[in-house]
């Protein structure tokens, strides 16, 4: 039975591009590849980011099974069909700050996938999100864990939204345990409802202690 390829791809109506951000397949040898980003895939996909679009844009060759998140930069209120989320900017972005945020949490998502850990999340976790969501628009923050215990609480409370999902990152070795539960206990003393939040942690290269989350805004 051939495995079915996950994928990750981005539709950006601004610059008229889409393109493949992340894939695993099988190769001759039984291995799974990542592959990725290449401008050869233009969907559709799994799951996929759509980059301003117009107000009454909806997307048309989309698996049942597939999700959609519409990225803007205001909230346009957009009234979207089934498995479609919106995710929303910080109020008050400029253009250059959308972008960079916009690449930030698509990079975010995808690292969910490229590098997981012994807690992974799993595709089933974006669909809470979406469920979850209740068709509210949702956002996304970034905090860096390695300060004291105190700093940190600090700033997971500074936050101005219920987070809905949560992924650390640490490497670019094996996570050690304490590290981990650390975050585990700060996180539930600073969200009282975080644990029906699905949690997970990846092993980066490059990412340092940093809780990544999605979340509705307050």
């Amino acid at each position: 039975m051939e495995r079915h390829r996950f994928t990750i791809g981005c539709h950006d109506h601004l610059k008229g591009e889409a393109f493949l951000m992340y894939s695993d397949h099988i190769n001759e040898s039984g291995e799974v590849e990542i592959c990725g980003p290449t401008a050869e895939y233009g969907g559709p996909y799994d799951l996929a980011f759509i980059i301003n679009a117009p107000l009454d844009y909806l997307p048309i060759e989309m698996d049942e099974s597939a999700l959609a998140i519409f990225v803007d930069r205001i909230n346009p209120h957009r009234n979207l069909p089934d498995r479609c989320l919106q995710l929303i900017a910080p109020i008050d972005s400029s253009p250059e700050d959308f972008s960079s945020w916009a690449k930030r949490t698509m990079a975010s998502v995808v690292d969910i996938f490229r590098y997981p850990g012994l807690a992974c999340m799993t595709f089933a976790d974006l669909v809470f999100l979406y469920e979850e969501s209740k068709g509210r628009p949702v956002t996304s923050a970034w905090v860096n864990c390695d300060c004291s215990d105190n700093e940190l609480l600090m700033q997971l409370r500074q936050l101005r939204f219920s987070a809905l999902i949560c992924h650390f990152t640490d490497g670019p070795e094996f996570i050690e345990c304490s590290r981990y539960t650390r975050v585990i206990d700060i996180l539930d003393a600073s969200f009282p409802d975080i644990e029906s939040a699905p949690f997970g942690y990846g092993v980066h290269p490059n990412n340092r202690e940093t809780l990544f989350f999605l979340g509705a805004p307050k």
